[in-house]
């Protein structure tokens, strides 16, 4: 009976030491599988078994959900994370989508070396899979050539910042006035971060993403999100300009 208790903790120990070689190297996100019945969403949407391998951390990392016709249909976004194992994530929509059946989705994920989109690219994560089904179509992970992995993102997100749905969508400003309105650029109704108010609370900065530039929209056009994990969380108080 020892022997057999003795091969069968060997045979754990295997077992567990084959997850911990199965995930990426520290810091990374993982990516595995698709998500079935992901052709339309409304607000959300939540993606199985991503192997996260971050110890001791922090390390941060953001990704683009697409499909052909549709460069942008959500974020993911998490600027400080530690921890090892495999998780469930959210994928937090631009806008409710609706493709045709059996429609290729992607999500790439990019994972920094530090907190808040610092230290480099350390790892990225692309899966494509069939939106009806979930079956993957194309898998690639891997350490990025040396040319990425001195990306640094130059927009990064201030900590603090939460996120607001403007449910139907939103003029963007260069600045808070309203003479620095940008013709014919909106955003279209969804989630975004939000990073505060001017000093009069008419205007919102918001953050879309580490290449693209703080911008303003009016405040009332933005509010608490009631989706998880926000759930309500006020939006920043703080004056920024």
């Amino acid at each position: 009976m020892r022997k057999i208790s003795l091969l069968i903790a060997v045979f754990v120990l295997l077992l567990a030491a084959a997850g911990v070689l199965a995930l990426g190297p520290s810091p990374s996100w993982q990516l595995t599988q698709g998500a079935p019945a992901s052709c339309s969403a409304s607000s959300a949407l939540v993606m199985p078994g991503v192997e996260i391998n971050v110890a001791p951390g922090p390390a941060s990392e953001q990704g683009v959900l697409s499909a052909p016709g549709n460069p942008n249909l959500g974020v993911t976004h998490d600027t400080s994370f530690s921890g090892v194992g495999t998780f469930g994530f959210t994928v937090f929509l631009t806008g409710p989508y609706s493709l045709p059946a059996n429609t290729p989705l992607t999500l790439s994920v990019t994972t920094y070396h530090g907190p808040n989109y610092t230290g480099g690219v350390a790892y990225v994560s692309t899966a494509t899979w069939d939106c009806t089904t979930g079956t993957l179509i194309s898998l690639v992970s891997g350490v990025p050539a040396a040319p990425v992995t001195a990306a640094v993102c130059t927009t990064p997100l201030p900590s603090g910042s939460v996120v607001g749905d403007a449910p139907g969508g939103a003029q963007i400003y260069w600045g808070p006035s309203a003479d620095k309105e940008s013709n014919g650029v909106v955003l279209n109704p969804g989630s975004y971060w939000v990073v505060g108010f001017d000093e009069t609370g008419e205007f919102a900065q918001v953050w879309l993403t580490c290449d693209t530039q703080l911008l303003w929209v009016r405040a009332d056009a933005i509010g608490p999100s009631a989706n998880a994990p926000w759930n309500g969380t006020p939006l920043p108080s703080r004056v920024v300009g």
